[in-house]
């Protein structure tokens, strides 16, 4: 009874994708999350949510925003708007100061305020965000607390500890990537994350848990395995729960 709450399935490495799918079911994987990144990528997204294992998140990555002129940006949150009835979260969105040079002022503030009207849309409709914070996770919490967002997912978060501890009272959900197989930061994380707002990630076909290999929905198995240790839980049951915390979060 596995969940993916974030995948990037469209991605151009996916050759064999109905394979991928195939192994997926067969492996108990019961939803997956597919996070757009741009208009084209929200596009791709909204046709592999025809699978049924397949739910949509519709957003506008922070890398790509640099790319974007205003007017684009704003033409792809209407088209966000106008499939908010078929998608199930808002994502992936958020701040990323690791690829760009924070004395861009410009540039800070277009991610800044792209990122704003996304959680507003989020908020207007009542879906859950999908966050990226990568070096910039202060500035994306506070942006996130100054506007009341509830229904957040901190994806992939390796922030400050203090931070998470911000994270966790807000109520929000901190999803796992495979990596915390091996990331001491991240499974110090697992321990401090209540159960009830604990999910699941691969970021496929990125960070995965085996070196040198396309990560893939199924191999949520390993986070699992690795979670439920740190937790001292049953498998069987952290998976009931964490697939129980999905159902609750996106349905």
């Amino acid at each position: 009874m596995f969940v993916d709450c974030h995948a990037h399935l469209d991605s151009e490495k996916f050759t064999n994708l109905s394979s991928i799918l195939d192994n997926s079911v067969k492996s108990g994987v019961k939803r997956i999350m597919n996070n757009g990144l741009d208009p084209e990528s929200n596009r791709r997204t909204l046709e592999l949510s025809k699978h049924k294992i397949i739910d949509a998140a519709l957003g506008i990555h922070p890398t790509i925003i640099p790319e974007l002129s205003i007017n684009e940006i704003d033409k792809e949150i209407s088209f966000i708007e106008k499939n908010v009835d078929v998608i199930k979260a808002i994502g992936e969105t958020g701040l990323d100061f690791h690829w760009i040079d924070k004395s861009d002022l410009k540039i800070v503030k277009k991610m800044k305020e792209t990122f704003e009207k996304l959680v507003k849309v989020s908020l207007k409709y009542s879906k859950p965000i999908i966050v990226h914070s990568r070096k910039a996770e202060l500035e994306t919490v506070e942006l996130l607390e100054t506007l009341n967002s509830e229904k957040v997912v901190m994806h992939s978060f390796t922030g400050k500890k203090a931070l998470l501890k911000r994270i966790i009272k807000n109520k929000w959900f901190v999803s796992i990537p495979c990596t915390v197989v091996r990331s001491t930061q991240i499974q110090d994380f697992v321990k401090l994350v209540p159960l009830k707002q604990l999910l699941t990630e691969t970021d496929c076909p990125w960070q995965s848990p085996f070196s040198g290999r396309n990560n893939e929905p199924r191999f949520v198995s390993e986070s699992i395995k690795k979670i439920s240790e740190i937790k001292e839980i049953n498998e069987i049951e952290l998976q009931k729960i964490i697939f129980s915390n999905y159902i609750r979060l996106f349905d």
